[in-house]
Formats: C-alpha cells, sequence, structure tokens
C-alpha cells in the first residue's frame, strides 16, 4: 500500500502538467501508454505473429489523426466502443486466432484510451478531468470501503478480492467528488451552471455511472488475466502492476465521458 501512495503522489503531477498541456503532449504521453499497453496485451495472450505490429502501427497513425485532425468525429469513438462490446464476447472463444487478437488488443486498448485526447480537443480540460476523478474516484473507494467493511463478495470467481461493500462505496465516493467537482468549478466561476442545485444532477448520474464502467472495466481487465492465468498484465509501475492494470478502468470511463457530456451538454 506504501508503494502504491508513493507511486501515486508521484505520477499525478506529470499526468496533471501533461492534461494542462494538451495537444501533441498529452497525445504522446496517451499514445506510448496505448502502445505499451499493446505490448503487455500482446504479451500475455502469447505470441501472435506480425498481425499485432500492424496493429500498434495503426495505434500510433490514430493518435496522430486525433491531433492533427480539427475537428474529431465523436461519433467514430461511440462505433469503437460498440465494436469493443461485439469482441468481448466470442474473444475468449477464439483467442488463439492472431487477426482477430490483434483486432481486439487494437480496439480495447488503443481505440478506448484515445478517447481521452478526444475529450481533452472537444471539451476542454475541465471537463476531462472527470475521467479520473470518476475512475480513480471510484477505485479508491472501493478500496478502502472494501477494507473497512467488505464482507460479502462482489465475483469471487472473477476477482476474489472485491466485495459489494467496496463496489457501494466505489459509487458514493465517484458521486460525491463528482458533483463537489462541479460545484468548486461553478463557484470560481470556471464553469457557471444555468441552476446551481439543478444542474448539478447530471454530474451526480454521470459518477453514477462513471463508477459502474469504471468497475465494470476492472472486472473485464480481470477477466482477460484469469482467461490466460496471469496475476498483473505487467510490473512497469510498483505497485499497481501493468499499465493495463492502472488503466482498465480509465478505458471504459474515457468513452462513458464523451458520450454522456456530449449529450447531456
Amino acid at each position: 500500500m506504501k508503494t502504491r501512495i508513493i507511486v501515486s503522489v508521484i505520477l499525478l503531477p506529470v499526468v496533471i502538467g501533461l492534461m494542462w498541456l494538451g495537444g501533441f503532449w498529452l497525445a504522446g504521453f496517451v499514445t506510448a501508454i496505448a502502445i505499451i499497453g499493446q505490448i503487455e496485451f500482446y504479451r500475455a495472450f502469447g505470441k501472435l505473429g506480425i498481425p499485432h505490429y500492424a496493429a500498434m502501427v495503426a495505434g500510433v497513425g490514430l493518435m496522430l489523426f486525433l491531433v492533427l485532425s480539427e475537428q474529431v468525429f465523436v461519433g467514430l469513438h461511440m462505433g469503437l466502443i460498440l465494436i469493443t462490446l461485439v469482441f468481448v464476447a466470442p474473444f475468449f472463444f477464439t483467442r488463439k486466432k492472431p487477426l482477430y487478437a490483434a483486432i481486439f488488443g487494437f480496439v480495447y486498448v488503443v481505440g478506448l484510451l484515445s478517447t481521452v485526447v478526444v475529450m481533452r480537443q472537444q471539451m476542454g480540460l475541465w471537463l476531462t478531468w472527470l475521467i479520473f476523478i470518476a475512475a480513480w474516484g471510484s477505485d479508491t473507494g472501493a478500496y478502502f470501503f472494501g477494507k473497512a467493511f467488505g464482507k460479502r463478495k462482489l465475483v469471487p470467481k472473477l476477482s476474489p478480492g472485491k466485495t459489494v461493500a467496496g463496489a457501494v462505496g466505489g459509487v458514493a465516493t465517484a458521486m460525491v467528488l463528482t458533483v463537489a467537482y462541479a460545484s468548486i468549478l461553478n463557484a470560481t466561476g470556471i464553469w457557471e451552471l444555468n441552476h446551481p442545485i439543478t444542474s448539478l444532477l447530471p454530474f451526480a448520474v454521470y459518477g453514477l455511472l462513471g463508477a459502474v464502467f469504471a468497475q465494470g472495466g476492472d472486472l473485464a481487465a480481470s477477466a482477460l488475466k484469469r482467461h490466460v492465468g496471469i496475476k498483473d498484465f505487467g510490473q512497469l509501475i510498483p505497485g499497481h502492476g501493468g499499465i493495463l492494470d492502472r488503466f482498465d478502468s480509465i478505458l471504459f470511463v474515457a468513452p462513458l465521458a464523451l458520450i454522456f457530456f456530449y449529450i447531456a451538454l
């Protein structure tokens, strides 16, 4: 736990700085972690041959497109989310097919993670922070509530450490943090709400959905790891595991945030 906290304290300023800068800086960072994430994914599922290199090159190309294009079609990412959902179920039965696994790795890692760049470009810095607030807020709340009150297991066969109390605590934490964040933006004049009380409702709803998606992303990653018999995707980040272990919840929350606020606002 001590190692996790120290690493988080070190990484947080880096993420904040890159998010603030945006543009090529953020895209470069997201591209780097997406490539590492793909390496972790393909390594976990064995030697898949040439297609996975093609997928990695495509990942870099997608990031460059997102940065260079003035207008990003949000429907592109909605489509990527649907593709991911279509691919998830049959993937477990066809993972030995190289091309299929290569495409899944690209969509799951690059397609979903690149939504952070799209969100930053299209909706600005302040709304983009809500991706991390909901995802990591849920992770933190689930951890501490689970430690304090967790008795009944949530999905014991899939992730033995997760509890019902932790899941509920994660949702509550994410909702409180998103509403508090929106209130602070309104109070400081950064983001003025038309009706400070009623306008907070969408943020509360997003906090609830964000926590559910964050925990869903975590469980999806656990399912993938259990399927291939590994504990972590990597050891790059001390106390956390690999890139996919740290960003598994972000993969699901980022597309949700983009679509939710694209519609709600």
